[in-house]
């Protein structure tokens, strides 16, 4: 039976529900025809009929139009036949969840549930609601979704929200988006949108959960088949897709996956590394790394310098979770002692950092050695002062600053962040003073004493 056939039906059965008490047959039509003479005027009807008129009307009317409100096929047939308007269907929806759906069945929840989200005209209703902070409209949707967890509605929704227009990457100014659009996503979603979910509803599990989900649907169709993310140099993309996966506590595993391993990219990192020492023995800068690369962007104007130090960050922070402590300082320690050029200036303040473009590198050990996990800081000790224990090294400043840095080692065992920001400040101290830099030292003491008690996050790889 065609819609609008069945609408008739369902018509004439109210009809003969309305009837039942002796009303004039004329009158009863003449009204019935006003008030549910089209689909969405039934379905306001019947809303208004089970949430504000209880009772006081013939029993049979109140199964009919039950029956009618949990009959998804009928619903189905007239969104996609243009009967209904998703606006309408979606404020007959806000009226009903207030009683908590007491008319709907389960089978038929679940299924509506998934009609919200099959067309994109419905989508579109549903991201307008969610974009707007409707916490009835979320409310709503949990209370559709007949799993005990909700997660399923939620990955809906994340779903519904990342084929959206608004996360594709079109533009070719992409060196960021490319790089962190997945977990934008996340953090919109499971941040901005946090407050629309009841009261720690997303918490640290559902929210890593979240994001395997996002992942997996996301990242291939939306930034890795993307022009501009294809048009990247391949060690940037495949560096950004570590960003993306180190989002998840289960990203690790998916490498594979997307074609990357894990000790092959290793190796990379470490020739990308060791090609920096190069650079910087040869008073060069960061950007000449990728001074070869073709890759334009609007909105930054100097690419190669971007992606060199974007790809330090990431290999950094890589090194970091994938290799240990001492193998993430060791070579940034050899590109800073490699360093021909000044990288910073003991007064330096956050602002001035593009002063000097190898600024990002003393940056980095400095959040290394401070952000450290205490059980690490031991090992990393013993490692730091058998290195220097084993170096020999010829210039005056550098070999007066490794033994100064050897014994806050030793003697600092109480106070192990304290004897490796010490350790570094030391090869700071030579840093400056073999590139005959003048400089203050009772500037650069103060500076000694402010990093030890400076709070590090933890989040900086």
């Amino acid at each position: 039976m065609d819609c609008l056939s069945k609408f008739s039906e369902i018509k004439e059965s109210i009809f003969a529900s309305m009837t039942e008490k002796g009303a004039e047959e004329d009158w009863s039509k003449k009204w019935l025809e006003e008030a549910i003479g089209t689909i969405p005027q039934l379905y306001r009807f019947a809303e208004m009929i089970i949430t504000k008129f209880p009772s006081g009307f013939p029993e049979s009317l109140y199964e009919t139009l039950t029956a009618f409100l949990n009959d998804t096929g009928f619903l189905k047939a007239a969104l996609e036949e243009k009967h209904l308007d998703p606006e309408t269907y979606f404020g007959v929806l806000e009226s009903l969840s207030a009683g908590g759906f007491a008319c709907l069945h389960d089978d038929a929840k679940k299924e509506i549930a998934g009609i919200l989200f099959s067309s994109e005209e419905m989508q579109e209703c549903c991201r307008y609601r969610i974009n707007d902070g409707n916490k009835k409209f979320v409310s709503l949707i949990l209370a559709l979704d007949p799993e005990s967890d909700k997660m399923a509605v939620v990955k809906r929704i994340a779903g519904m929200m990342l084929r959206s227009s608004d996360y594709d990457l079109h533009y070719d100014s992409d060196l960021f988006d490319s790089k962190y659009q997945c977990v934008q996503f996340i953090w919109d979603f499971a941040g901005g949108y946090k407050e629309l979910f009841p009261e720690g509803f997303l918490d640290e599990e559902k929210i890593n959960e979240l994001l395997l989900f996002v992942i997996k649907t996301f990242l291939p169709g939306k930034v890795l088949e993307s022009g501009c993310f294809k048009k990247l140099p391949r060690f940037f993309q495949e560096i950004a897709l570590f960003k993306q996966l180190g989002y998840c506590k289960a990203g690790a595993a998916l490498l594979p996956e997307f074609g990357i391993d894990t000790e092959e990219l290793k190796k990379e990192i470490g020739q990308f590394l060791a090609e920096l020492v190069k650079i910087a023995k040869n008073r060069g800068k960061p950007s000449d790394y990728y001074a070869g690369e073709p890759f334009v962007s609007n909105q930054i104007s100097d690419t190669a310098s971007y992606l060199t130090t974007q790809v330090f960050h990431e290999a950094v922070s890589f090194l970091k979770w994938h290799s240990g402590a001492w193998e993430t300082l060791k070579p940034m320690l050899d590109i800073f002692r490699s360093l021909n050029t000044p990288s910073y200036y003991v007064g330096l303040k956050r602002n001035e950092e593009g002063l000097f473009s190898w600024a990002f590198l003393p940056i980095h050990i400095t959040q290394l050695l401070g952000s450290l996990e205490e059980e690490k800081r031991e090992k990393l000790c013993a490692d730091w002062l058998d290195c220097l224990e084993n170096t020999r090294e010829e210039n005056p400043a550098w070999k007066e600053a490794y033994a100064a840095a050897a014994e806050d080692l030793r003697s600092n065992s109480d106070d192990r962040k304290k004897a490796l920001l010490n350790a570094w400040w030391n090869c700071r101290v030579a840093h400056l003073k073999s590139l005959g830099i003048d400089f203050d030292m009772a500037a650069a003491e103060n500076l000694k004493k402010k990093e030890i008690t400076f709070f590090y996050p933890k989040n900086f790889f």
